[in-house]
């Protein structure tokens, strides 16, 4: 049985392979991609806290983040004043926590780190092809990707989702290049967000298939997996210090991710969408093309079916960014099978290009349709966010954030009383004046523990959705009782107001 081989670069004779041959040609593709990278960047920033505003999962795991930054802990009282909360591996807040030991820690640069994930992710994927063609074409299906409304708000909350997708696409990645050290990124994923199993389910086996040789396993190979191995073990000691509340709050996350998961017709009802099941087709093509051709079958092949098993067995808020990825991959996995064949053909250069140039655009075609006003890639953002046609008004300038701060520091609790507990709604939004915690003033959060607050203070916006913004009130404010001492904080273009209730300690 002939051996099987990676896919060469083409040596047709026509123009296109003439350019690829060419300093301009290497480069045009990576020119390119780092346009689309670049210009996803400035639209995150453009964006800001509009899309979504600030969220609660924010708040859950960068108070934890900022605990560890300040103190080497993940008790974060704001989140639970009884003890640690520990529903989630400590991946993701402890790289926030130790990047904001070096960095002065704002809401906004956190978001920036994960539109940065996921540009790296992206970047990864792109390093898995070889063959000109499929580079040349991967930064529009990249751009069509990047700028859907899920991968949108995906780069743009301080979640894990960016940090996982990078993780998980560098090691495969470095399966694709051989490399040993792609194990020790694969431990690590579980710890940036349980969803991490997946790409170890269907990663592991697949470097040994596709990585097993001599030369794979260097120095740095050693040390990124023992410094994997360590990770696990620290984590392991933690929570054995904490096994009750482990078991505890990791039951209360199974519970919810199962009901969650269970919804909407389930996996069935998942493997029904077209999205889903047109990418595992895509799949299936693929690897018709290239055992046909007798090449060996790529890292970004499993990669695409980590990321479908993964869509198929797990639901969540911001989870569709994972489909949205397996889309990607799964496209240029199969248009870089097509175009290899298509390299191998007995077709005339010039029926080659034709051919070529249709598939591409075939490709782009179908991609935009499956990217865009995609109700199962855009669950997530259903009652998240507000879409308008501008970016006016800003959700918080520098004049909104001094009048709140001046409020908060005039609050002060009666003598000899505990500091003034302060919620906000949306309640993430705390984070922009963490500074000012101290004897006298502390911040809370009701995400697992009830917790007694003194102060709310609501930011009405037009960003912020309605059906989100009562639902909280009416827990916040009617459910709490009394009279409270209502206050207009600052207005601002008609739209945004500030309000505070201060109940009576």
């Amino acid at each position: 049985m002939a051996e099987e081989r990676a896919a060469p670069t083409p040596v047709d004779s026509d123009g296109l392979s003439r350019f690829a041959a060419t300093l301009p040609g290497r480069l045009a593709p990576l020119l390119a991609l780092v346009g689309v990278l670049l210009s996803y960047v400035i639209h995150r920033q453009l964006v800001g806290l509009r899309f979504p505003v600030p969220w609660p999962d924010e708040g859950s795991f960068l108070w934890q983040a900022l605990a560890f930054r300040d103190r080497f802990s993940l008790f974060a009282p704001e989140v639970n004043p009884e003890r640690e909360a520990l529903w989630m591996p400590p991946g993701f807040m402890v790289l926030e926590g130790l990047f904001f030991k070096v960095v002065p820690f704002s809401l906004d640069v956190s978001r920036a780190l994960s539109a940065l994930f996921l540009c790296g992710a992206v970047a990864c994927i792109f390093a898995c092809f070889r063959r000109f063609e499929t580079k040349a074409l991967f930064p529009v299906l990249a751009a069509l990707c990047l700028f859907c409304p899920i991968a949108r708000m995906a780069g743009n909350v301080a979640r894990m989702e960016g940090l996982e997708l990078l993780v998980l696409s560098l090691a495969f990645f470095l399966i694709e290049r051989r490399r040993g050290a792609a194990l020790g990124l694969l431990l690590v994923a579980p710890l940036v967000h349980p969803n991490g199993i997946f790409g170890v389910a269907v990663g592991v086996p697949s470097y040994f298939v596709l990585a097993r040789g001599p030369g794979t396993v260097k120095r740095a190979d050693v040390v990124v997996l023992g410094a994997a191995l360590l990770a696990w073990v620290l984590y392991g000691l933690h929570i054995s210090e904490h096994w009750a509340h482990f078991v505890r709050d990791m039951d209360a996350q199974i519970r919810f991710k199962q009901y969650v998961s269970g919804s909407d017709g389930g996996t069935v009802g998942r493997l029904a969408q077209p999205v889903v099941w047109g990418s595992a087709l895509s799949l299936v093509v693929a690897f018709v093309c290239v055992r046909r051709a007798r090449h060996r079958v790529s890292a970004a092949f499993v990669f695409a079916a980590a990321l479908l098993l993964q869509t198929a067995l797990a639901a969540g808020w911001l989870y569709e960014v994972y489909p949205a990825f397996a889309i990607l991959v799964s496209s240029v996995v199969l248009s870089d099978a097509l175009f290899a064949l298509l390299a191998a053909s007995s077709l005339s250069p010039g029926r080659r290009t034709g051919v070529r140039t249709a598939l591409a655009l075939l490709f782009i075609a179908v991609d935009a349709a499956a990217f865009q006003h995609n109700a199962f890639l855009e669950r997530s953002l259903e009652r998240a966010t507000v879409l308008r046609k501008s970016f006016s008004p800003a959700y918080v300038t520098a004049g909104d954030r001094a009048a709140v701060e001046r409020y908060l520091a005039s609050i002060v609790p009666p003598a000899g009383s505990a500091p003034l507990a302060v919620q906000f709604l949306p309640d993430a939004e705390a984070l922009l004046y963490e500074k000012l915690r101290g004897p006298t003033l502390r911040y809370v959060q009701q995400t697992f523990y009830e917790h007694r607050y003194d102060v709310l203070v609501v930011h009405d916006s037009v960003w912020f959705p309605p059906f989100v913004r009562n639902l909280e009130l009416i827990k916040l404010v009617y459910a709490k009782g009394g009279a409270p001492d209502t206050r207009v904080i600052y207005e601002r273009d008609g739209t945004e107001q500030w309000t505070a209730y201060r109940w009576a300690k």
